[in-house]
């Protein structure tokens, strides 16, 4: 079995973003990542989430050293996926795009969502010391990208408990000393707490609000010595179990500048913005694996007569599922591949693209995960709520994605933001605009898609101009126009043809969200049966 060859939608939407030469780099990868990921790593993600890691907070003479004991199928899922090169995908020729290593995560992260969350965290401090700080990319990046023992992961720990999301309420302080500082406070919320190196946030100065904050890289050892913080304790999760976080305290830990003091939230703002989109594209993993799970079930499983894959209602649900994943896939690639033109130097158009993106890819495709697995142990029944099924992991491992890296009302407020300041509502219409098509079978649904995108173009002013009350609707209206511009525009085979018009007559069109699908064609092409 391979989670690449079996998914033609998903293969034909990373061949479209790479390209054919890219793609020829590429795909051993990925061939190779979609065979391991359901035979190496699913069976071990079962066991890690049932054996947790435990702190051990002294070791046998009573000295404090704060160590966390994982299962031994965790510890071989991080050497194995580490040892892939996933953070920096690379080949002869060099790295591979964002594109290449997100395809490459949404197959691991099927069968294994709370490692993917250090691969995430590791990869941002790589991005923060790379574009912020050369002399501390040069000293750790080799060992951020190692795909050997000398790994060091990474991790960032921003939130502290006076609040999540707004910064300005960081109490953490740090101190000069010589050439490196002194931090002192605590971080409430510190996933994959053990990591080597460690991007935070603390206060510099006493100016008021996010003005005085600063970056930090903290090492977990200085000269061979642990560095000076503790562990509290392991959160006690909902999900994602495999991995932990943790509560910290730093007592004068050594940490050095990323950025000049006072634009700490500069430089965590790249950070917060790549950890969104491998947050949008765990969520389409777990909504993918969900449906694996549900198709697997229901084509085997007979009730009244015939397998559930072909009772009429039951169908229903099964090419909803298809239809919006696919819809939520392209998305979350569409903000990597402008991630990619960006990186390689891209235009106004391109950076815009992706601030907008950014939070709507995250907050779509968070809420479509946990919704996703909810509906996926209703179609197993009973036996989806039982824990020897995978499907009730899958939800508990999805419930983080619609709160990490910014609740849904937070990055309705940062997309709303985004269109104020920088025009990205005028790039993103413009954009979706010039992917429709003027003639040919889809016609009719582009002519709907460009009339939904202009009743959205003529409601913006009101919204941005006060209506915050109005902002979430208006947000998710703009993402559902804008995800049938994708579906349409990118539609060829006749099977892609028939999810484009399912998603325009069945999701975009208003009054239309209740009403059933029709199914008379194109079924078993759809949902693969």
């Amino acid at each position: 079995m391979s989670w690449w060859e079996d998914d033609a939608p998903f293969r034909g939407r990373i061949a479209g973003l790479l390209g054919a030469g890219v793609l020829r780099r590429a795909e051993p990868l990925l061939e190779e990542m979609g065979r391991l990921a359901p035979s190496f790593f699913a069976p071990r993600a079962r066991l890690a989430d049932r054996h947790r890691p435990v702190l051990e907070r002294y070791d046998a003479r009573g000295d404090r050293v704060d160590r966390v004991a994982y299962h031994p199928s965790y510890q071989e899922m991080t050497r194995a996926v580490y040892g892939f090169g996933i953070v920096r995908p690379a080949d002869a020729a060099g790295p591979l795009p964002s594109v290449a290593k997100f395809a490459l995560g949404y197959l691991f992260a099927q069968a294994e969502a709370g490692l993917y969350c250090p691969v995430a965290c590791t990869d941002g401090v790589v991005r923060v010391l790379e574009r912020f700080s050369p002399d501390l990319a040069s000293r750790w990046v080799p060992r951020l990208t190692a795909t050997d023992d000398t790994l060091l992961q990474g991790a960032m720990f921003m939130t502290e408990k006076t609040g999540g999301s707004d910064l300005a309420r960081v109490e953490t302080r740090a101190e000069p000393d010589g050439q490196a500082w002194r931090l002192h406070g605590q971080k409430w919320f510190c996933s994959n707490v053990d990591a080597g190196l460690i991007l935070t946030i603390a206060r510099t100065s006493e100016e008021p609000g996010t003005r005085g904050l600063s970056l930090f890289l903290v090492p977990a050892e200085v000269d061979g010595a642990r560095n000076a913080f503790r562990i509290e304790r392991l959160k006690d999760k909902l999900g994602v179990t495999s991995m932990p976080t943790g509560e910290v305290e730093y007592d004068g830990a050594l940490g050095w500048l990323v950025e000049e003091p006072g634009q700490g939230i500069r430089a965590a703002a790249e950070l917060f913005n790549l950890s969104r989109i491998y947050n949008a594209v765990a969520s389409v993993a777990g909504a993918k694996r969900a449906l694996r799970e549900a198709l697997a079930w229901t084509r085997e499983r007979e009730a009244f007569g015939a397998p559930v894959a072909r009772q009429p209602l039951a169908m229903q649900d099964l090419a909803r599922l298809t239809v919006e994943l696919e819809a939520d896939v392209a998305l979350t690639f569409e903000a990597a591949a402008f991630l990619d033109r960006v990186d390689a130097g891209g235009d106004d158009h391109d950076r815009r693209m992706l601030r907008i993106l950014t939070p709507l890819a995250k907050l779509i495709t968070g809420k479509f995960a946990v919704r996703a697995a909810s509906e996926a142990i209703e179609l197993l029944g009973g036996n989806g709520y039982i824990e020897d099924f995978d499907t009730p992991r899958l939800l508990r491992d999805a419930q983080v994605l619609p709160i990490w890296e910014g609740a849904t009302n937070v990055l309705v407020l940062d997309a709303l933001r985004s269109m104020r300041k920088e025009r990205t509502l005028e790039a993103l219409l413009n954009d979706a605009r010039r992917r429709l098509p003027s003639n040919g079978e889809l016609a009719a649904e582009a002519k709907q898609v460009t009339e939904a995108l202009d009743r959205l173009e003529e409601e913006a002013p009101a919204v941005l101009d006060g209506a915050e009350h109005r902002g979430r609707v208006f947000v998710e209206r703009l993402a559902l126009a804008y995800r049938a511009a994708l579906l349409v525009g990118s539609a060829g085979a006749e099977r892609e043809r028939h999810g484009a018009r399912l998603w325009v007559e069945g999701f975009l069109v208003p009054g239309m969200e209740q009403e059933a699908l029709d199914l008379s064609d194109g079924y078993d092409a759809l949902v693969g049966l």
